[in-house]
């Protein structure tokens, strides 16, 4: 099991109020994937082929098992503002692995699909305008391996599902270790900001090695920074402050410094398990307690850095 695993909570139906603002929920999390925050919505990849979505009120919204295509795979689920769900997906077809985006209104039915190919759109979120955002990989003509040649590491769809472009080029980053923006399970590693959009991309040969791209709405990059490890969680305020947990001997808030490009402490706040995300001007953190259970906190009044 591994360290951030120890934190994981889910969302629950039962308000309590000591203390309060805590929600619990009578659920175990075993054998499903990290939560993905998004709006206040948390999401659970269960299996390849099935995902759960709970509200903002703690309840279980819907529960999802895509039949097609067949032999698929879910990479990753987003939520937006008025509960429309997103899910990317790989299968294996005659023409080798390749790739789509299903999109359900907030029962879980449906919609429509957007085929993507050989481009993996292993990561999701959408931004303040429904528009959905990808962030992933391209395979090469057989379908098994990453594309040699220069590609753009994320997409941007408009709330209809229409491609609206494509960013963020993959010769940012070098060649060799992990694919940058390759598949991790539920680790949510696309966060937006009020005016803007990282990632978490891969840098080396493991995990724990990474960057942070950032972008602006319109797909320009602003700049990127080699990040460190966040395996505590992360999260992105709207004001474009980047928080992290790290889990050490002792488990601290760290804000990023773009300035110095270094983490600071973040006033001292004891961080109340692992990170899921910002919502309402909150921090949003998660553990597990024998019931699991979620926490908000405010947002450390901190000099903003851009």
């Amino acid at each position: 099991m591994t360290r951030f695993s120890l934190l994981l909570v889910l969302v629950s139906h039962v308000w309590v109020a000591d203390p309060p603002g805590d929600v619990l929920l009578g659920r175990g999390w075993a054998h499903v994937s990290l939560p993905l925050f998004h709006h206040g919505y948390l999401t659970f990849i269960v299996n390849t082929r099935s995902f759960e979505v709970w509200g903002p009120d703690g309840r279980l919204r819907c529960f999802v098992a895509m039949e097609r295509p067949e032999d698929l795979s879910i990479m990753g689920v987003a939520v937006d503002s008025g509960g429309s769900i997103a899910a990317s997906y790989a299968s294996r077809t005659a023409s080798g692995i390749e790739a789509g985006i299903a999109y359900f209104d907030s029962n879980g039915t449906r919609t429509r699909t957007v085929e993507t190919g050989k481009y993996m759109p292993a990561h999701l979120a959408f931004d303040g305008n429904q528009n959905l955002w990808a962030f992933g990989w391209q395979r090469d003509s057989s379908g098994e391996y990453e594309e040699r040649r220069d590609y753009m590491m994320l997409r941007k769809y408009s709330p209809a599902g229409h491609e609206k472009g494509r960013f963020g080029r993959r010769a940012l980053l070098p060649r060799g270790g992990l694919t940058p923006g390759g598949p991790s399970r539920g680790l949510a590693r696309l966060h937006v900001a009020k005016d803007r959009i990282g990632a978490i991309a891969f840098y080396g040969d493991t995990s724990e090695i990474t960057a942070w791209i950032e972008l602006g709405l319109d797909g320009h990059v602003i700049s990127q920074w080699r990040l460190g490890d966040s395996n505590g969680g992360l999260a992105f305020a709207q004001d474009a402050r980047l928080f992290r947990v790290v889990v050490e001997r002792t488990t601290r808030l760290e804000v990023f410094d773009r300035a110095s490009a270094e983490w600071r402490n973040a006033g001292g706040m004891t961080p109340q398990g692992f990170l899921l995300g910002v919502q309402n001007g909150q921090l949003v953190f998660g553990r597990d307690d024998g019931v699991v259970r979620i926490t908000s906190a405010d947002v450390p009044k901190l000099q903003k850095h851009r």
